[in-house]
């Protein structure tokens, strides 16, 4: 079993009488207990290699978090401009197919000795 741990933004005891510019950090303090059971044997390799990369494994994961964040608020940043562009290229097209209902052309006579203009019905 893995062993009990405790967050706390105060220091340990254990750490009482320390520097106060070495205690300072943004996100506070982890805490394992480490019982006997975790230490006998093959297992003392096991836990100090997971006590001594503990740091950098928390740090992998908050790195992996951000990354998914930004990259989900791409994505949806990129659909929102899809979407403005074609709102912009739909409204263009109706405009412009507006603009052409009231463009009136004349009509041309079949007969080419009558070379005047008919008025649109």
């Amino acid at each position: 079993k893995a062993p009990q741990y405790s967050w706390s933004p105060v220091p340990p005891f254990q750490l009482r009488g320390e520097p106060v510019q070495d205690l300072t950090t943004n996100s506070g303090f982890v805490s394992f207990d480490i019982t006997s059971r975790h230490v006998e044997g093959k297992r003392l390799d096991t836990t100090v290699w997971n006590l001594l990369n503990f740091y950098a494994y928390v740090e992998y994961r908050i790195k992996c978090s951000r990354g998914y964040i930004q990259r989900r608020m791409r994505k949806g940043m990129d659909s929102l401009v899809k979407k403005m562009e074609d709102a912009n290229t739909l409204r263009s097209l109706r405009s412009f197919r507006f603009n052409q209902w009231w463009i009136s052309l004349p009509k041309f006579s079949s007969n080419p000795s009558n070379k005047s203009y008919t008025k649109l019905d």
